[in-house]
């Protein structure tokens, strides 16, 4: 049996959007995985929101450097703060020129390259990578790491431009407070806080991972906005028991979203096609129509690099010999093409003669279709060079 079919987590449902393949490993299979960047990122702003409400800071920069010194004490590395800072402060010079310069000039590339850090960047990255933290940019310009920890201190100058202010210590309730829906999911509130005098609390959903702009309209279909309309406290002694309304943040951009209202639709229509996908047992891995995305999916190692998906026992055994035979069509085809195209392209004539007239018969017009379209995509591949 699925675990828990009469109520998921939002954050199980919007895995199972982005892939069925990535919610079975992470939720049926429970497989163990590194912490990701934005994973990291997202931890760091919330703890940070909990030392300024807890009075334990007197600024949300104060907070982020006493949560990231913790860390590097964690990790026994006390000198990665200062070369966290340092890697900040180039990255952020770099940025501001090239803002003032607006586009004119040198890159970013040649500018982190005279920059005078030499090694740091890699070298901040591959200490991530010892210490079990991943991210699909490994390997890139720049360091992952370094970019998390001045993304951190860029939310800082964020504040200043949210719309709706963030609310005093004598406001705030509490911080990653878990509730329950009627829905059938449950999520956690990133910050929820209630005015004097006014009934019914507010509840916050923030982003510091996401993309740098969301319209209002995208931030109110948002799951975990919609959740958030809906949510009642599991908790029940907790000091509120209705929500008023819903604020979305976006601490990349310093974008701040307020609803009374959301589309409870969208969301009734989203939860209703992941239940049936669920009670079907559909783990259809994206990589069949988005490839390209599964490069930045933490589980990249288990469905790409360790033999495939394919290889995994979920697979139709049946079903992929076909789909193995159909890449021997077009392997074959592929090698003709190279070594006397001429001579590819009569075979394939040849070929559609004999499909011709094995489609009179009695075999499977889609399986011939499948051939011809396969063989002809050998040969368009090199064509293509």
């Amino acid at each position: 049996m699925l675990k828990a079919m009469e109520s998921l987590a939002v954050d199980e449902v919007l895995a199972y959007v982005r892939c069925p393949q990535e919610w079975f490993w992470s939720e049926r299979a429970q497989l163990s995985r590194p912490q990701t960047l934005g994973e990291l990122r997202a931890l760091a702003l919330r703890e940070a929101l909990r030392l300024v409400y807890g009075g334990a800071a007197r600024t949300l920069a104060e907070a982020f450097a006493h949560v990231w010194g913790e860390w590097a004490r964690a990790w026994k590395s006390p000198e990665l703060l200062r070369d966290l800072a340092r890697y900040a402060e180039v990255r952020t010079a770099i940025q501001r020129a090239m803002t003032q310069e607006r586009g004119r000039g040198r890159g970013f590339a040649q500018r982190l390259s005279a920059s005078g850090l030499g090694s740091l960047p890699r070298d901040l990255d591959a200490f991530a990578q010892t210490h079990r933290l991943w991210d699909a940019g490994f390997g890139q310009l720049g360091s992952r790491l370094g970019d998390v920890f001045a993304d951190c201190f860029v939310a800082v100058d964020q504040v200043a431009r949210f719309d709706v202010p963030l609310p005093t210590p004598d406001q705030v309730v509490g911080i990653a407070l878990p509730y329950t829906t009627d829905l059938g999911v449950n999520g956690v509130a990133d910050l929820v806080w209630q005015e004097e005098d006014v009934e019914g609390a507010t509840l916050e959903v923030h982003d510091l991972c996401g993309p740098d702009y969301v319209r209002v309209r995208e931030a109110k279909i948002d799951l975990r906005v919609a959740a958030a309309r809906l949510a009642r406290p599991v908790d029940t002694s907790a000091p509120w028991a209705q929500v008023r309304r819903e604020i979305y943040r976006n601490w990349v951009r310093g974008d701040s979203y307020a609803f009374s209202e959301v589309n409870y639709g969208n969301a009734q229509a989203l939860l209703s096609a992941v239940r049936r996908g669920l009670q079907a047992q559909a783990f259809v891995p994206r990589a069949l129509a988005r490839p390209r995305d599964c490069l930045d999916c933490v589980y990249k190692s288990v469905c790409v690099d360790e033999g495939g998906w394919e290889s995994q026992h979920l697979v139709d055994g049946g079903l992929l010999s076909r789909a193995e035979e159909l890449r021997q069509v077009r392997a074959t085809f592929r090698r003709a093409a190279q070594t006397a195209p001429a001579i590819a392209h009569q075979t394939l004539k040849e070929l559609d003669g004999v499909l011709e007239r094995l489609a009179l018969g009695s075999a499977d017009l889609g399986w011939i279709a499948a051939i011809r379209d396969e063989a002809q995509n050998g040969l368009d591949l090199i064509q293509a060079r």
